[in-house]
């Protein structure tokens, strides 16, 4: 039988996550051991007129248990920017269809850290010792300095749309990318679907980076036909990707350019390895 003070002391020891990309440690009981992170991401739909399509970074802190057959409550982690965070208590967005609101655990000088709402309602095996977890403030948040997630070395993004009654082209998009200071060259290929499409197309990016933002000239062939597009992308602050500022374009010395005395959306390309295939 074991002592009450080594009892105590098994039962006390833990598991530090220490996440320095957004500057928070949580901790765990000692048997979650092998606990696993699941990269995903949250969607915020627009609430009022003025407000846009949000997303952000969503955690899953993984149970060491959790098989497909069993999957064990996960403790799930939604990280806002602290605009964004701003933006979704004056209820410009909804991250959820409950009515109730997320519940911030914590923050630092760059983020809000959040559970979804009902996040546990499913009541899969182990959620109460998931609750019990949560219960002793596990979270804890440090001040951390941004790097720019667009910096030397060979990035891949992807790009996903699916058809909308507004937008009713499903696209696809890969973006490889290698940054060389200012320099940036890569390649992009895609495909669209509609009601009056289907093509592939793919080409060369040739550009510049400046302030966390790329500049650059797509030139690429969709259907045997040649074309040049310029773009815009930017870093995102929460480092999941990157986002194209898409403006209407028009056409100038044979190549499409973007309007900038127009308004724009910002599109995500989600961050993914590269491989040699790529």
């Amino acid at each position: 039988m074991l002592k009450d003070e080594t009892k105590k002391s098994i039962e006390q020891a833990i598991q530090i996550v220490n996440n320095t990309d957004y500057g928070f440690t949580f901790s765990l009981p000692d048997n979650w051991k092998g606990y696993s992170i699941i990269q995903s991401t949250w969607q915020g739909n627009p609430l009022t007129a003025i407000a846009t399509k949000e997303t952000g970074p969503k955690l899953l802190i993984r149970n060491p248990n959790w098989t497909s057959a069993v999957p064990y409550e996960d403790i799930p982690i939604m990280i806002f920017t602290l605009a964004q965070w701003n933006s979704y208590t004056a209820e410009n967005f909804a991250v959820s269809a409950a009515p109730i609101p997320a519940t911030e655990l914590a923050r630092n000088n760059h983020y809000v850290f959040a559970l979804p709402p009902r996040w546990d309602y499913d009541f899969g095996q182990g959620y109460a010792e998931a609750e019990n977890i949560l219960k002793g403030n596990p979270l804890k948040t440090f001040d951390i300095t941004k790097v720019s997630i667009l910096k030397d070395g060979r990035q891949c993004y992807t790009f996903n749309h699916e058809a909308t009654a507004t937008e009713p082209y499903t696209v696809n998009e890969f973006l490889d990318i290698s940054i060389s200071g200012t320099k940036v060259t890569g390649t992009k290929k895609g495909t669209q679907k509609g009601p009056d499409m289907t093509n592939g197309y793919s080409g060369t990016i040739m550009g510049t980076l400046n302030n966390d933002t790329i500049n650059d000239v797509f030139s690429y062939t969709v259907e045997g036909s040649s074309n040049k597009e310029a773009e815009i992308y930017r870093s995102r602050e929460d480092q999941i990707g990157i986002e194209k500022l898409r403006y209407p374009l028009i056409e100038k010395s044979g190549i499409l350019v973007p309007d900038i005395t127009k308004g724009f959306s910002a599109l995500l390309y989600a961050r993914v390895g590269c491989v040699a295939s790529n």
